[in-house]
């Protein structure tokens, strides 16, 4: 039985990396049949995943399944696969939406140049992430979620060669005419693809710093074993009460490399004030949008805190809470104020991500609810962003809310699944956002009431994001379904979306209904392994529900009076200043954007520039040039070497890869009389050498 849980892994890892291998390295030879090819795979990964996830259901405990991986130093470690409730139910999620999506991407994808390559980004995509929920040790784990990285590095800049915003005619003509807040020049899906790289790479470091910690106070007592497991018995045990870094001990240190982790899933999942990458994201493919957003990059943050929960100090657990609130109220007032329908989803995603957070902030009571809406959230995000696609392929590539409505008439289908998915993280009695958004507000609002002070700030942000979650949602939905149409040449030629797009939609709505994630099994099935059993306290249930659905209808009805029964007119609340200056505020993305754009990456540059000065002006001329303030015949040698010797070296690497590159290209000519005479040239020659010898 053992056998089951280490062959199904490697089994569902690796067919979507055979995908993506035979997709990219064959070329235009599979064009026609790269898409059966990525979806067979895919598929074939979710059938396992049923199997996998019903097996584990069964486990008393998790898992694991190692090999040596990297032995130095006397240290020993091992790369593994960790299989339990949470990376069985994670790989169900994963391989299920990547199917649909991919289904979507057929017709959504259909005449793009590059229709094989994007199916072997997204095959390679699942893979990535894959790795990541099955990998057993926080090493490997770093390892998968670069990859992850890099797959939606490539997913972000698929049309790479596409201009910048402010070079693009055909944004321009499509865009809002009130636009703002973004940069365009610096709005381009090459731009948007290094933002995402970079700003990982900011939150990476701190990453590795936390590995390198645990890793360091762990060596003596477990040989530095990463392994999840290990890492819990050994912190239970006290291995940080003895230990010592950075002047750091005890819980303090814990807590120090906490956060460092925490830092990491910052930026994988788009946290406050790393998450300015996210929007930009959206210069990518909708499809490949719908799987960032949903199941695989964004929510490896998220994943990455839940294994790391039993690890986590109390401080560092306020600290994620704080972050993650702080981030869903501002992404969610930057959400209500965008006229891009994807712009809406993409700060929306920021915003639930912070939900998420807040919850496994909350303690041992949040772990679950902030898994559970994970879950939830993947499933009708996904749907949404499916549904944006539809409209936007209905409506020529326009984006902009301003200019479509009364389109449910014309999508009657995308329009009754983009209600279902509005009804979903609405928090809508009913559906499955109900009952997760609920449960992170209930432990949010539990630890408020039993800790008190700073611990109300973050659970009154959360009421105040759930609010205008409901705003921005409804808002999207009556402007672009209800209402006259605004564009009469765009509303008359929308037409719905075929059955390869609507199949996928009709799906993603039946697994958004509440009956799917009521009755409580998640909450037994994703129990922290660190957490003892929780109280339930039926009045603080009772007054969660009752705020929420407060929430609802305040957020919802605002939406309604504004945008159905025009009894409240959005222009004419910006008459007033305060209000005005909020909006401002919102639409120019509260200035972070312009902050990083105009202010860190100017600072970083001019540093940079200071410290080579630095170097050539000042330490050259002390260590090189300055002997001749000793020995002038010893400068002249100081100097040749350091001209003809360490520089002529170090130029010797780009030389090399210049004339590697000249030569690979004059092999590469493209000719098939060419390839035929360099083939027979080189017969020639191994017959004229055997000859010779003999």
């Amino acid at each position: 039985m053992n056998d089951l849980f280490w062959i199904l892994p490697l089994a569902i890892t690796g067919l979507p990396l055979l995908s993506a291998l035979a997709i990219l390295l064959a070329g235009h030879r599979l064009e026609r049949h790269c898409d059966k090819l990525a979806v067979a795979s895919v598929l074939a990964s979710f059938c396992m995943s049923v199997a996998l996830f019903s097996a584990s259901t069964t486990l008393p405990q998790p898992v694991i399944t190692s090999v040596p991986w990297i032995t130095a130093g006397g240290i020993e470690l091992h790369a593994g696969i960790l299989v339990d409730g949470l990376s069985s139910f994670m790989s169900l999620i994963v391989t299920g939406l990547a199917t649909l999506v991919l289904v979507y991407s057929v017709f959504y994808m259909h005449g793009d140049p590059g229709y094989g390559r994007y199916f072997g980004y997204m095959s390679f995509f699942c893979f990535a992430m894959l790795g990541l929920v099955f990998s057993s040790n926080l090493l490997l784990t770093f390892v998968f979620w670069e990859l992850v990285g890099l797959g939606s590095y490539f997913l972000i800049g698929f049309w790479f060669a596409r201009p910048a915003a402010a070079e693009d005619a055909e944004y321009q003509r499509l865009k809002n005419p009130n636009a703002a807040g973004i940069d365009e020049r610096y709005l381009s899906p090459a731009y948007a693809q290094k933002k995402a790289f970079v700003m990982n790479r900011i939150g990476d470091a701190a990453f590795l710093i936390g590995i390198a910690i645990f890793a360091t106070v762990l060596a003596e007592s477990t040989g530095a074993s990463l392994t999840f497991n290990t890492m819990y018995d050994a912190v239970e045990r006290g291995a940080f009460s003895s230990a010592s870094v950075f002047g750091l001990s005890g819980s303090s240190l814990l807590t120090l490399a906490g956060i460092c982790v925490f830092i990491g899933a910052m930026g994988k999942s788009a946290q406050f004030p790393l998450h300015t990458w996210l929007a930009d994201a959206m210069q990518g493919p909708t499809t490949g949008s719908a799987i960032i957003h949903a199941a695989t990059m964004v929510a490896a943050g998220v994943y990455l805190m839940a294994r790391m929960h039993p690890l986590l100090t109390s401080d560092t657990l306020f600290v994620v809470s704080i972050v993650g609130a702080t981030t869903a109220i501002i992404a969610a007032t930057i959400a209500m104020v965008q006229w891009d329908v994807k712009a809406v989803l993409a700060y929306s995603t920021i915003s639930q991500l912070g939900y998420m957070m807040a919850g496994l902030g909350a303690g041992a009571a949040g772990y679950s609810a902030g898994i559970a809406h994970l879950f939830t959230h993947a499933i009708f995000k996904c749907l949404l962003f499916l549904c944006a696609g539809s409209v936007i392929h209905a409506c020529h590539h326009l984006q902009d809310m301003h200019r479509m409505g009364g389109l449910r008439k014309k999508l009657p289908l995308t329009h009754g699944a983009m209600l279902v998915g509005t009804l979903a993280i609405s928090g809508v009695p009913l559906f499955s956002g109900f009952y997760s958004k609920d449960a992170i507000l209930e432990a949010s609002l539990r630890q408020a009431l039993e800790r008190g002070g700073v611990y109300w700030l973050p659970t009154v942000l959360v009421i105040a994001a759930a609010a205008l979650t409901a705003f921005y949602m409804f808002r999207l939905l009556f402007m672009t379904f209800y209402g006259v149409p605004r564009d009469a040449d765009v509303y008359e030629s929308a037409h719905e979306s075929p059955a390869t797009a609507i199949v996928p939609l009709i799906i993603l709505s039946v697994f958004c209904v509440g009956f799917w994630w009521n009755g409580g099994w998640i909450e037994g099935l994703m129990r922290s392994p660190a957490a003892g059993e929780t109280s339930v306290d039926s009045s603080v249930h009772m007054l969660a529900v009752g705020i929420s659905l407060l929430m609802l209808v305040l957020g919802g009805g605002t939406a309604w009076l504004m945008y159905i029964k025009s009894a409240v007119s959005p222009k004419k609340l910006l008459a007033f200043t305060p209000l005005r200056a909020f909006h401002t505020l919102f639409i120019q993305l509260w200035f972070i954007d312009r902050i990083h754009q105009n202010g860190v990456v100017p600072a970083v540059k001019r540093v940079g520039r200071a410290l080579w000065r630095f170097d050539a002006s000042v330490l050259d001329r002390i260590f090189v040039d300055g002997w001749a303030l000793l020995l002038r015949g010893i400068s002249v040698v100081a100097r040749a070497i350091d001209n003809w010797v360490v520089d002529k070296l170090v130029d010797a690497f780009g030389w090399a890869a210049w004339t590697a590159g000249t030569v690979a290209r004059a092999l590469q000519a493209g000719q098939i009389q060419y390839y035929v005479c360099v083939t027979l040239g080189m017969a020639a020659m191994v017959l004229l050498g055997i000859l010779m010898v003999q």
